[in-house]
């Protein structure tokens, strides 16, 4: 990934890429840890657990031994930010 403005950054094989906006991405990031604070360009980064399991999770399976695909149209995910450690009530009431 190679960025420009406001400053440039270049890194190679980011793992984990799941495109949904033009060059905007969900990611892993193996060059910082501080994850819930903004520090992109537009990405998502991900810890590397859970952009690994998130990149499995997501259709269409890939072949043992690839690491990525061209996007196209397919999953719909909806993301909503909520209060850390929030339970929806019916999970809580289990």
């Amino acid at each position: 990934m190679i960025g420009r403005q406001p400053e440039e950054w270049h890194i190679e094989e980011v793992p984990f890429v799941l495109a949904f906006h033009g060059a905007e991405a969900l990611h892993g990031a193996f060059w910082h840890d501080g994850f819930g604070s903004p520090r992109t360009h537009g990405c998502v980064n991900l810890s590397l657990a859970d952009a690994s399991w998130l990149f499995a999770w997501m259709p269409p399976p890939l072949p043992r031994g690839w690491h990525a695909i061209l996007p196209r149209a397919g999953l719909r995910v909806l993301v909503e930010r909520a209060p850390f450690a929030v339970i929806p009530r019916a999970l809580a009431a289990r």
